[in-house]
């Protein structure tokens, strides 16, 4: 039985483990994050082997090319494994990857829900419009302070129809930098 712990970025990942029955502890330094190179670098190692990585932006991808490799391995989520631990000494990779094989051997660690492809690039398409809707909210807040700030105050929504003609009207009663301010404000947007 082998356990690991992946300290995962976004281009590479250190490995760090070891074999309870005999205490002897294995380790990869930094493997790349692509296909061949995590294929090659957890291939042959020897079974059954269980890991754990904590959550990133790139954690679902690296899941779905190492689970075949693993008996068990599971995504955590970083706050609930280090909280707020006191760390001592200097922070490292290898460090914290064989604190999370430690952690899965003692059965500390809680699993998160991994999506499948479908759930995942739905979840995308949500977040998309989230995203997209705090930008507009964001700057049709800019503007509307913008305008306050000059005593020029809209009895409508900035984005209806007549929200839209009174701040072109309104645009030309803002003196130079206001309007190069707004400018810039829209082609952040």
């Amino acid at each position: 039985m082998l356990y690991l712990g992946l300290d995962v970025h976004s281009k590479w990942m250190t490995v760090k483990g070891f074999f309870p029955e005999t205490g002897e502890v294995l380790e990869i330094a930094k493997v790349a994050n692509d296909e061949e190179s995590l294929r090659e670098a957890f291939g042959n190692l020897p079974g059954p082997v269980y890991g754990a990585m904590e959550s990133g932006t790139n954690s679902w991808a690296v899941f779905r090319i190492l689970d075949p490799y693993f008996e068990q391995l599971i995504v955590v989520d970083p706050a609930s494994v280090w909280g707020r631990e006191g760390r001592r000494g200097a922070k490292t990779d290898r460090r914290d990857a064989f604190k999370l094989a430690m952690k899965m051997y003692r059965g500390e660690l809680e699993a998160l829900y991994i999506p499948d492809e479908k759930t995942q690039d739905q979840r995308a398409l949500g977040r998309a419009k989230i995203n997209a809707t705090r930008r507009v909210t964001k700057l049709v807040n800019e503007i509307g302070s913008l305008l306050r700030s000059w005593g020029i105050i809209l009895d409508c929504s900035l984005l209806s129809n007549k929200g839209e003609a009174l701040i072109e009207d309104a645009k030309c009663k803002l003196p130079k930098h206001s309007r190069q301010r707004w400018a810039v404000a829209l082609e952040a947007a």
